[in-house]
């Protein structure tokens, strides 16, 4: 880029060919209408509509100049992810934060499918997200993200991003990590990272507060599982029976658990019989896949299979 350019802020990637100028925040692009309008419904809409011999239209460098109101950083990385893909990363290299909220912030916004996927993939959990985080009761710090890097430790910035662009599974997922992993005065006031401030939204405050009380709802279910031996204990349904103290000692490692979801432990199943063992492993799954389920239900959101309705026209 030449120096006259740097100097009037022009940015990369500025084409000398190009037909068109994007100016943001006083920052210059110049691009072509037709890359733009070929991944991006909004601007094919936005040029079928203008008017390039308008005698009013703001003009640069004799191309038609069109002011957007977005952060100048996302969409350098935008256009220069469509131009010469800068930012190419495969499956086992982390996307950086920055690139991940221009994806999705700018992707939803301008429906650029191709850029909202690759960042939405870096999210997913694929089909079993729960058997993930039962690690959590098991390990100290989990990386919530694993794709991601530069995320703030309890990705209150991926929660609030996420919320944004509705995907709502991922906002649910984050909040439940975070209730679980997070001490209770950062989920109110925030917390510094690396000079950072991080704060929740106020609706994923509202969230965090929801799924702690739904957590102890969980701690209870789970506990009463175990409440009583299998009907067909071998030892009888007595009060003397060696598998009711084996069942107090269990409902007592649930409450002193992270995680109330965490898989069933092998330690839980010394003094229980058999019968005992196979039975209340049983209703334990059973209860706990069935508050898995209803955990953002419990939010006013839904099932999970309606979440990320609202990300759906991507």
């Amino acid at each position: 880029m030449q120096d006259m350019t740097t100097e009037m802020g022009c940015l990369d990637p500025w084409l000398e060919d190009g037909n068109i100028i994007i100016t943001v925040q006083g920052k210059h692009f110049r691009v072509h209408r037709s890359v733009l309008s070929f991944y991006s419904e909004v601007f094919r809409d936005m040029f079928a509509v203008s008017h390039p011999c308008d005698d009013e239209e703001e003009m640069m460098d004799g191309c038609p100049v069109v002011r957007l109101q977005d952060a100048v950083a996302d969409v350098e990385i935008i256009l220069k992810a469509l131009y010469d893909r800068s930012y190419i990363f495969f499956p086992e290299t982390p996307m950086p934060i920055s690139v991940l909220s221009a994806f999705l912030r700018m992707g939803k916004k301008y429906v650029i499918r191709q850029l909202f996927k690759e960042a939405e993939r870096r999210l997913s959990f694929g089909t079993s997200p729960l058997v993930q985080l039962s690690t959590i009761s098991a390990a100290g710090n989990v990386i919530l993200f694993p794709r991601v890097s530069g995320a703030d430790p309890f990705n209150f910035m991926v929660m609030n991003l996420a919320s944004e662009v509705g995907l709502l599974s991922i906002v649910v997922i984050a909040v439940f990590y975070c209730c679980v992993a997070c001490p209770a005065f950062s989920i109110v006031d925030g917390y510094e990272y690396n000079g950072i401030w991080y704060d929740l939204s106020a609706v994923n405050k509202r969230y965090c507060f929801l799924v702690q009380r739904y957590l102890a709802e969980v701690e209870k279910q789970l506990s009463q599982c175990l409440a009583f031996p299998a009907h067909n204990c071998i030892y009888g349904l007595t009060s003397q029976s060696p598998c009711y103290s084996g069942l107090l000692s269990n409902i007592r490692s649930i409450q002193c658990l992270k995680c109330p979801f965490t898989l069933w432990m092998n330690t839980w199943d010394h003094d229980l019989c058999v019968p005992c063992r196979a039975e209340l492993r049983r209703k334990h799954e059973e209860a706990r896949s069935r508050l898995w389920k209803n955990l953002p239900v419990d939010l006013g959101l839904g099932h999970w299979e309606s979440l990320d309705k609202d990300a759906e026209m991507i």
